[in-house]
């Protein structure tokens, strides 16, 4: 029997570079969502605009970093992209906080705050869920509670 074939089988596998993938985070890519862009409070009852953009997720490091640019609507003023981040966590959802300008008009004044979103994301397969809440720094008045998100994943 000749033992030249199985050693050298056995030396080509023992050499040959074993190469693992880290399999990207299930939120990674690209997502068309939905969700509420911004609310208008007329007579203390709230009515929500709703919004669609395109978020990109990707993985940097140990981090998620989202990038969100809305598709422009007539209901609300053209926004710059956002761009927020969260720690990857293990499993399909996560919770990205996010600060950015807000404008306020009350009674006709016209005032700017920071607003605070909090986005927690789901994911399972092509389908994004999740919620988007938001806190206005520095105001106390109530705001409607989280507003949902959902999406598909973008071809």
């Amino acid at each position: 029997m000749n033992r030249f074939p199985r050693l050298a089988l056995a030396a080509l596998l023992a050499l040959s570079p074993v190469v693992a993938h880290a399999q990207a985070h299930p939120l990674a890519g690209k997502w068309t969502i939905e969700y509420t862009g911004g609310m208008r409070i007329e007579n203390g009852e709230p009515t929500a605009i709703s919004a669609k953009a395109l978020l990109t997720i990707t993985e940097v490091g140990d981090s998620l970093v989202a990038t969100l640019h809305m598709e422009p609507n007539p209901n609300l003023p053209p926004r710059p992209d956002g761009r927020f981040a969260a720690l990857k966590a293990a499993g399909n959802e996560v919770t990205f906080k996010q600060r950015s300008e807000a404008k306020l008009n009350m009674n006709g004044e016209e005032h700017t705050t920071t607003a605070i979103s909090t986005w927690i994301l789901k994911v399972t397969d092509d389908v994004m869920t999740g919620t988007l809440g938001r806190e206005l720094e520095g105001m106390q008045m109530e705001l409607p509670p989280p507003q949902p998100v959902t999406g598909r994943r973008a071809p």
